[in-house]
């Protein structure tokens, strides 16, 4: 599949392997044709706020949509880190990457976890989007794999990390927690997928996940997928939504206003 988009006055070109057999290739492709991009929200925002020679962090990278987006957007002096555990995914990721003639993509073969953990179990879906360091009732097989701490990557690179992108199936405050020594001021974007379910299974909730990055001086805002100035979430009120899925930034006010220097009303 061949992809130009074109938002927030930016245009990129990518590539995507397209196998119809493949459930994530599906699904790409169908959101791809309804709308103008894969979570086009989250796809707003990095159009806005990645700039050349960034380092972006793709936390559940999948097929590689996000990763490969993120690396046209940070240039060749920019870096993107793409963590994707998942081996149903993995040569998907690779190849999407080589097709895109990326050198700029460090695929990490691990999960974001709280904790370095060699052996952690990690279940397989069907559908490889659904992928799960918990055990849901889509699971097929399981498989060992590295856990590892997000801050032991950005340590030399903490100045420079201006996004991370989570969507773990829940493990979201788990990849969060491993990521302390480099929150706040050095990362003034935090984008996680919200699902609540997926959340619950893995011992948290969207008010545990806010606490924490509340410490940390964050924000919480919904993103919209029209790309216009993201709702802030006041303390004590919760998301609800009828998708099982939504996408929310942490970020201070501030950091916001740059982003979004003008409100069109």
């Amino acid at each position: 599949m061949h992809i130009t988009l074109t938002l927030e006055g930016r245009t990129v070109e990518l590539d995507l392997d397209y196998d119809p057999d493949f459930q994530a290739d599906v699904k790409t492709r169908i959101f791809l044709e309804q709308r103008t991009a894969c979570e086009p929200e989250v796809a707003h925002l990095m159009f806005r706020v990645l700039r050349e020679g960034d380092v972006a962090v793709d936390g559940g990278a999948n097929i590689g949509f996000f990763s490969v987006l993120m690396a046209k957007l940070v240039g060749p002096s920019g870096n993107v880190l793409a963590f994707e555990p998942g081996t149903n995914n993995r040569d998907k990721l690779l190849g999407n990457i080589a097709l895109n003639k990326l050198e700029n993509v460090e695929v990490i073969e691990a999960a974001l976890w709280h904790r370095r953990d060699p052996c952690l179990h990690f279940h397989l879906c069907e559908d490889s989007g659904e992928n799960s360091v918990w055990k849901s009732e889509f699971a097929l097989s399981e498989v060992l794999v590295a856990g590892v701490q997000l801050s032991d990557y950005m340590r030399d690179r903490a100045r420079k990390v201006r996004l991370i992108k989570l969507d773990v199936e829940g493990s979201e405050q788990h990849a969060l927690e491993g990521a302390y020594m480099h929150l706040g001021w050095h990362v003034p974007y935090v984008v996680c997928e919200l699902n609540v379910p997926a959340l619950k299974r893995c011992g948290h909730t969207q008010v545990s996940l806010r606490k924490l990055m509340l410490n940390f001086g964050y924000d919480m805002f919904v993103l919209h997928a029209d790309g216009s100035l993201p709702a802030l979430v006041p303390v004590g009120s919760v998301v609800e939504s009828a998708n099982s899925n939504t996408n929310v930034l942490f970020a201070s006010a501030r950091d916001v206003a740059q982003a979004w220097p003008v409100v069109h009303v």
